[in-house]
């Protein structure tokens, strides 16, 4: 699917799950909805799966369901995220702690 690159397809007692890896948990809110957002396209397609936030380094294992109260977080960000592609210019770029280390940096201070 376009815009999607799942890291990993796994059964697990029988069930298919999608699996998002990630090299440590320090950005654990922005994972979960990084896979939600694959369940939700995934589900827009007719598959519903559940998933699983895997930080290896640290043996965490973390399943996600794409449940209602889910479903309605990832619709707003989605919806403000249209908002700002929409808007007749970017928001002000603030820095935060996680500027320093952010791949994106060029696109917010250049």
């Amino acid at each position: 699917m376009s815009g999607m690159k799942i890291d990993i397809l796994k059964k697990r007692d029988g069930e298919l799950l999608v699996g998002e890896v990630k090299k440590t948990s320090k950005f654990e809110v922005a994972a979960k909805m990084q896979l939600a957002y694959y369940l939700y396209r995934l589900k827009e397609q007719g598959i519903e799966l559940d998933g699983e936030l895997l930080v290896p380094k640290e043996k965490k294992r973390e399943r996600i369901t794409l449940d209602d109260a889910l479903t309605q977080e990832l619709e707003t960000a989605i919806a403000e995220i249209e908002t700002i592609i929409n808007g007749d210019k970017p928001p002000v770029a603030e820095k935060t702690k996680y500027c320093g280390k952010c791949a994106y940096g060029d696109f917010c201070w250049s």
